[in-house]
This record gives C-alpha cells, sequence and structure tokens, in this order.
C-alpha cells in the first residue's frame, strides 16, 4: 500500500511539473493567479476563456504549476525531487535513466518557478546525497547538477535571479530583512508564548513602510523559524525543535532516507519562506513523514 501511494505522489509531482514547464512556454503572464492584469497575453489566445488563461497563466514571469503560489509549488516539487535522487540512486539499472529524466523534470519545473529558496534546499539535498552515497550512479548526479549551473549560466533571467539572493537592495530581500527585524521585535514583546498564532497580519502594519502597505499586510514574516518565535514565542520554537528532532531520529534509526532528505529540504525552504503555514506544503510533509514512520514502526523493509 505504501508503494502504491509513494507511486501516486511520484506521478502527480511529474504532472505538476510538466504543467509548469507548459505554462513557461506558452508564456501566459499576469499580476495575480486569477483575475490579474496580463502582463503578457499571446495574440492566439487573446479570446480564450478566462478561466483557462489563469490556469495557463504565469505569476510576474514565475510558474506556479497546480498551486496557487510559486512558492508553494516549488516547495512541493522539493519531496518529489528528495524522492527521485534515492530512487536513482537505489533503482536498478533499467530503471535508473527513468529517475534521470524524472529529476531532470522536476528540477526544470523548479527552475522556472524562480523561487530561490527552493534552489538553494535543492542544491543542498543534492550535494548532500552524493556525499553520503557510495553509488558509482553519484557521478551521474555530479552531472545533474553541472547540467543545472549551465543552465543558470547561460540564462540571464536566471542568473541574474541567483546573483540577487545577497543583494541587499533587493526589494524581497529588503522586505525579508525588515518582516525578520518585526518578528524579532513582536519576540522581545512576548518572548515565552508569543503574540499568539496568526496574530502577525494584526499588527504587522504598525512595522510596514508605505510601499510595502500597498500589497496589505504581512500575512506572515516570510521564515517559519522568525515566524514561530513571533507569534509562539521561545517554547513554540523549541516544541518545533523537539518535533522535527523526534521525526529526523526516528527516520535515521529506521534509515528512511528518502523521507530524511525531504524533511532536510522543507527545513532548509523554512528559512526564508514560512513553510509551515502554507497548508498543500505542511500536509506534504506530513504525508512523506507520516508513510515513512508508518512503514518504519510496522517493521516493514526499509526503501528510499
Amino acid at each position: 500500500k505504501n508503494k502504491r501511494l509513494i507511486k501516486i505522489f511520484m506521478v502527480a509531482g511529474a504532472m505538476a511539473a510538466a504543467w509548469g514547464l507548459i505554462q513557461f512556454v506558452i508564456g501566459v503572464n499576469q499580476t495575480d493567479k486569477s483575475n490579474g492584469v496580463f502582463l503578457y497575453l499571446p495574440p492566439a489566445l487573446a479570446h480564450w476563456p478566462r478561466p483557462i488563461l489563469d490556469l495557463l497563466s504565469m505569476i510576474q514571469g514565475r510558474v506556479m504549476g497546480t498551486r496557487g503560489h510559486p512558492l508553494a509549488y516549488a516547495e512541493c516539487l522539493l519531496f518529489n525531487w528528495a524522492f527521485a535522487i534515492c530512487f536513482f540512486i537505489d533503482s536498478r539499472d533499467h530503471t535508473k535513466y527513468v529517475w534521470l529524466g524524472y529529476l531532470v523534470l522536476i528540477g526544470s519545473a523548479l527552475l522556472v518557478s524562480l523561487s530561490r529558496g527552493a534552489w538553494i534546499a535543492a542544491g543542498v539535498m543534492l550535494v548532500l546525497a552524493m556525499l553520503t552515497s557510495l553509488s558509482k550512479r553519484t557521478w551521474l548526479l555530479v552531472g545533474v547538477g553541472f547540467l543545472f549551473l549551465t543552465i543558470f549560466a547561460a540564462v540571464p533571467v536566471l542568473r541574474n535571479r541567483a546573483e540577487s539572493i545577497l543583494d541587499r537592495s533587493h526589494s524581497s530581500n529588503k522586505e525579508r530583512l525588515h518582516m525578520w527585524h518585526a518578528g524579532w521585535v513582536l519576540w522581545k514583546t512576548h518572548p515565552l508564548l508569543g503574540i499568539g498564532p496568526g496574530n502577525v497580519k494584526a499588527v504587522s502594519a504598525d512595522f510596514q513602510t508605505p510601499d510595502e502597505h500597498v500589497w496589505g499586510e504581512w500575512g506572515h514574516l516570510h521564515s517559519t523559524y522568525v515566524n514561530f518565535l513571533a507569534e509562539r514565542g521561545a517554547l513554540g520554537l523549541l516544541s518545533y525543535f523537539v518535533l522535527m528532532a523526534a521525526f529526523g531520529w526516528e527516520l535515521w534509526m529506521s534509515r528512511q532516507k528518502a523521507a530524511l532528505l525531504s524533511m532536510l529540504g522543507f527545513l532548509i525552504g523554512g528559512l526564508t519562506e514560512t513553510s509551515y503555514n502554507t497548508a498543500v506544503v505542511i500536509m506534504t510533509f506530513y504525508f512523506i513523514v507520516g508513510l515513512a514512520l508508518a512503514q518504519a514502526r510496522h517493521g516493514e523493509a526499509s526503501q528510499p
């Protein structure tokens, strides 16, 4: 049963990745996920029904696939990326190229999402898998890494997006730093238990600049850890770390490599995104971890 669920999960991930690439190729681009202002609409599609155009559309040049936002899309694909890496390393010879192609598909979808936090997480996951694997196939993973690095170097929009990661003057980076400072201030007002779950939005207007407030109040602080600290205090953040450590220890002891790699991607993504507050991402995380823990506790043979 677990194998069947994972198979469904991997097929769904491939379909989501393919849909994102279709959005990128078609090129419909608007300011919001539905009924936004079109930034580009191919003339051939000008008279298509608006619901179909919304399904085909990117947001601000970033694909969102089957999700409501490019970040949620990319963060969910990281789980498929983790499993594909492990399946590639451990699969039989006749299926290794299938998983290699799957990695290229997922990696390409991650690229066109333009989600920098997911890029970092995917890179760390790939490097860690290469460093900890004794398989001769590791060299093919090195090839995958070089392929995507070459694409980054060759495509200006990707290269510029990657270079912006460390640019403190970049608008989204500047706002993130402002959010984290606000989170620090909020935590100091209620250090033990925080200001309460979901209350960042209620108080964020006091911290925003006029330009930031144009898009409405901050619903979160663009970091799982800062957000936990502000809303749930030191005890809440500590409890979160204890929960993750408990999951990680059991997964480690039962050699659930793909689930561990998925967990790593989720935790790295949480540095710059409030992944825990995104329902589709956190439910996918619990699906993966829950499936792996169920497998371990019922004494089944460990799998990737």
